[in-house]
């Protein structure tokens, strides 16, 4: 378990760091109007706040989905999106920021005097809570689905027995996803042979293939799988072991 844990968390730190990436112009824009709401800036909160609020508002549309939904699996490749999103992010945090800088302008002009900086009223203060709010929401997303799918990140990507052993038994007990993480433990090279032993057997065909296909597969079970039921199966089991001849029916 202690080594599993270990292993766990050194895979799931670097993916969780990217996904946090997303969250940085929120949390930056909503940390710079706190401090101006406190000195009593209306002009540099309201730029700030606006930045935050929109920054946070994108995020959110771009990532609700891929962090509460079902529109992306688990699959190392979605990560991807979150390269992204930080990108627009920002702009959206620059698009807000600019609109608050057009607003202030307005009032200063309405004012008629370019040094007013009248105190803060209640509800404009209250208005910080927004993107604060949208900043839980986020991370909660971001930890939440980063734990969830490190299974499969571990499955793929971890290199000790016991770990693997660990996340397999896992699946067997039912607690965890019973198709993409003995997938993923196909593919992974250091996958102990009696797991693939087992994965051989599995009922998904895309498992059976990964498992003929992995480099540790012992021969005794590539043979086992040249006359699997399913033809791309027993055609790359026959590949794997060099036999071109055709089964018999």
């Amino acid at each position: 378990m202690s080594v599993y844990l270990v292993e766990f968390t050194k895979i799931l730190l670097p993916g969780l760091l990217l996904m946090l990436l997303s969250v940085v112009p929120l949390a930056l824009g909503t940390l710079t109007a706190l401090i101006h709401l406190r000195a009593g800036r209306k002009g540099q909160y309201i730029r700030n706040l606006l930045g935050a609020i929109v920054a946070g508002a994108i995020t959110l549309l771009l990532l609700t989905g891929s962090l509460f939904g079902d529109d992306l699996s688990g699959s190392s490749t979605a990560i991807l999106i979150f390269l992204f999103v930080p990108i627009y992010s920002a702009g959206a945090w620059l698009i807000g920021y600019l609109t608050g800088v057009a607003l202030n302008r307005v009032i200063r002009r309405t004012s008629g005097d370019a040094e007013f900086n009248p105190p803060i009223s209640n509800w404009v203060r209250n208005l910080v809570w927004i993107p604060v709010l949208m900043f839980t929401i986020l991370v909660f997303g971001v930890m939440r689905y980063s734990i969830q799918n490190n299974d499969l990140a571990v499955a793929e990507r971890a290199s000790r027995p016991e770990t693997l052993h660990y996340i397999f038994d896992k699946v067997e007990a039912g607690n965890a996803d019973a198709f993409d993480v003995p997938l993923f433990l196909a593919q992974n090279p250091n996958t102990p042979i009696d797991i693939l032993k087992k994965l051989s057997k599995s009922k998904y065909p895309q498992i059976r293939i990964f498992v003929a296909n992995n480099p540790n597969t012992p021969n005794s079970v590539v043979v086992s799988l040249k006359d699997d039921p399913v033809d791309y199966v027993r055609k790359e089991a026959r590949e794997k072991i060099g036999d071109t001849a055709q089964p018999m029916h």
